[in-house]
C-alpha cells in the first residue's frame, strides 16, 4: 500500500494515494464522459478536498461553514502531472486532497455520502 500520500506542489497526491468507492464511480463515470475526461480526452476528472468550504446559496447573503468537503472537478490534462492519474474500473482519475483531511486509521477511501454538501466523504 503506498504510505506517502504527501501531494506534489500543484496539489495533486501520487497515483493510488486513495481508492474510490463502487458507488462513486458509477456517479463520476457520466460527469467524466460529459466533459470528455474518459481515457484519452482532454480532460481529467479530479477529486478535489478541501479542509474549508464556505458557500454563499443563491440569492442569500448568508455564508455557510461547511467545513473539510470533498469535490468533483475538471482539468486539463496537460495541467495534471502523469504521476497523479490512478485508474479504476474504466475511470482515469487524480486527487488534490490535503494530508490533514485524513484521520488516523483512514483507509484512504471516498465514498459516496448522501449528507454531505457534495454527495462525497472520506473513510
Amino acid at each position: 500500500m503506498l504510505t506517502d500520500i504527501r501531494p506534489d506542489r500543484e496539489g495533486f497526491n501520487p497515483a493510488g494515494a486513495y481508492r474510490l468507492a463502487p458507488e462513486v464511480v458509477a456517479m463520476a463515470l457520466p460527469f467524466a464522459r460529459q466533459h470528455d475526461a474518459l481515457d484519452h480526452g482532454s480532460q481529467v476528472l479530479t477529486f478535489d478536498g478541501s479542509i474549508e468550504t464556505r458557500v454563499r446559496p443563491a440569492g442569500s447573503d448568508v455564508w455557510q461553514d461547511l467545513g473539510p468537503t470533498i469535490a468533483m472537478a475538471i482539468y486539463r490534462r496537460r495541467l495534471v502531472p502523469a504521476v497523479a492519474l490512478s485508474r479504476q474500473d474504466g475511470l482515469i482519475f487524480a486527487t488534490k486532497i490535503p494530508p490533514e483531511m485524513m484521520a488516523p486509521g483512514h483507509r484512504r477511501v471516498i465514498v459516496y455520502d448522501p449528507a454531505a454538501y457534495f454527495e462525497l466523504t472520506l473513510t
